[in-house]
């Protein structure tokens, strides 16, 4: 009787252990990375709203000037975020200077304004 016990609990573990195995593995853990740094459109935006939008308007071509159409400022001409940083820096006749923003935040906008 003993012995026969012993034999139901070892087939039962057994044919648990194989039923198990049977089974689809558990899904494998999806890591979706949180916070991190948006793209630089999406960061030139924000700075864009706040230090350009006031005077050059949300779409860039509300008030004057036209960043839009600026000479010079095609995304393939060379040195163009060279004239936009000398520009934010060294404020021409009636912008303000824009000299404590880093060249990160500058490049940033920069980046934003060639999506206008």
């Amino acid at each position: 009787m003993i012995q026969s016990f012993w034999k139901t609990i070892a087939l039962a573990t057994l044919l648990l252990a194989v039923g198990c195995d049977a089974l689809d593995p558990a899904p494998e853990a999806t890591i979706t990375k949180v916070g991190g740094d948006p793209p630089l459109e999406q960061t030139g935006k924000a700075l864009y709203e706040r230090n350009c939008a006031n005077c050059h308007g949300l779409d860039g071509i509300s008030v004057s000037p036209d960043v839009t159409q600026m000479k010079g400022w095609t995304s393939t001409s060379a040195g163009t975020f060279g004239k936009l940083d000398t520009t934010m820096t060294q404020g021409p006749s009636g912008m303000p200077r824009f000299d404590t923003l880093d060249t990160e935040a500058r490049m940033k906008i920069y980046e934003y304004m060639k999506t206008l």
